[in-house]
């Protein structure tokens, strides 16, 4: 019996200590609607509606502009994010319901920076309306 119990105990331990069970640090959920700010160097800045579906790590979504619809792609690390949105790469640093950061295009060297803002549904139509003018 007691080395039945001396196993036991040296089975918890070494379970413990290893941190078997528990789990990882636990992704940023960036899914929801969102405000994003554009802000090409030497032009003025656009600001339109981005929405953002997420699995795990990964981000997916829309940044609806007068101009039409663009894609955002991305992966979340930590605080970290990096993506595309359409063929212009981008990271950013997340910080609760906002993220900034720069955009580059390698092709044509199209750069800038960025930065996003969590929001209602209200505002995401509001803010729609206002980019029609």
């Amino acid at each position: 019996m007691r080395i039945l119990t001396s196993l036991f105990l040296m089975t918890i331990l070494v379970l413990l200590s290893c941190g078997c069970g528990a789990s990882g640090p636990s992704v940023i959920n960036l899914a929801g609607n969102w405000i994003i700010s554009l802000y090409p160097a030497g032009q003025l800045g656009i600001t339109a509606p981005m929405i953002i579906t997420q699995a795990g790590k990964y981000i997916d979504g829309t940044i609806v502009t007068s101009a039409g619809s663009l894609p955002i792609t991305g992966t979340v690390d930590g605080s970290n994010l990096t993506g595309r949105i359409a063929s212009t790469d981008f990271m950013a640093t997340v910080n609760g319901d906002s993220w900034n950061g720069s955009f580059r295009n390698t092709q044509n060297g199209f750069h800038g920076t960025l930065y996003a803002a969590r929001t209602s549904a209200q505002a995401m139509s509001a803010s729609a309306e206002i980019g029609k003018f």
